[in-house]
């Protein structure tokens, strides 16, 4: 590790503040202890193989903003737990998350995940950072709802203006990306089939000759099982139903059926 990326490490971990003026020389001084430091870490036996991984680590977390920053890295080195992949997970299992814009839904959300992580042995240490949680929970949020328009473009959306339109107005009435909420829901559609109604259980043999069940994605009646979530989200959203569904139906047939064919016949008939 160079001497840059080490002061830059322990700047994120002091949370050292460089535009404070008021203490220029007290600054001064530190930043010179960082150098010190940095070219005593062989004599003092420190384990570099710990810093690099601090260090790549810094890099993997750096769409968050410093106090965040400063709160993953720490836990990181303090537990060796980079709980930023375990939030996200819990997060992204749910799929009413990135339809929730209110203070109150973010307040109960990081309750849920706090409740659920503090009881876990491994997890112990999290009792100590409720409103951490929630600033992480808030922030997270925030990179997945913005955007909608670089949205579009990475997962290749052939949408019509009207379309776009529609989705415009939705991230601007509740900052609510419908095309990540879309494409993170049916990730967990797919994967969690206690969500699937009965109507949309089918059974096939596989090469292997084992009996598997999946999602029937040619029966029209409560297609997604959008008759379940949609209840529970805001009127403006309910009435994009025929728009959420289509997307729905692109990136199933695209990602997880493989099914393009069926898509373009979908599209003809709505």
């Amino acid at each position: 590790m160079n001497i840059e990326d080490y002061i830059l490490l322990r700047k994120n971990r002091d949370k050292f503040d460089e535009h404070d003026l008021s203490n220029k020389m007290k600054n001064i001084q530190i930043l010179i202890g960082y150098i010190f430091d940095f070219y005593e870490l062989p004599k003092r036996e420190i384990n570099t193989k710990k810093i690099n991984k601090l260090t790549i680590y810094q890099k993997e977390i750096v769409e968050f903003d410093e106090d965040i920053r400063c709160w993953l890295i720490d836990i990181y080195a303090t537990y060796n737990i980079k709980i930023d992949r375990i939030l996200c997970k819990i997060l992204d299992d749910n799929i009413y998350f990135l339809l929730e814009h209110s203070e109150k839904s973010f307040n109960k959300i990081s309750y849920d995940i706090y409740a659920k992580l503090v009881t876990k042995k491994k997890y112990s240490f999290i009792e100590e950072y409720p409103f951490e949680i929630l600033k992480f929970m808030k922030e997270y949020h925030k990179h997945k709802s913005n955007n909608y328009r670089s949205s579009i473009t990475k997962y290749n959306l052939n949408l019509t203006k009207k379309e776009k339109d529609k989705i415009y107005r939705i991230n601007e009435m509740f900052n609510i990306n419908l095309i990540e909420w879309i494409y993170n829901y049916v990730n967990v559609l797919d994967h969690n089939n206690s969500l699937w109604s009965l109507g949309h259980k089918k059974y096939i043999t596989s090469k292997e000759g084992l009996k598997e069940c999946v999602y029937d994605y040619k029966s029209n009646r409560n297609l997604f099982e959008l008759n379940t979530v949609l209840k529970k989200t805001y009127s403006e959203i309910l009435k994009e139903r025929k728009l959420i569904e289509k997307i729905m139906m692109y990136f199933w047939t695209k990602n997880i059926s493989n099914d393009s064919k069926y898509y373009k016949e979908y599209c003809k008939k709505i």
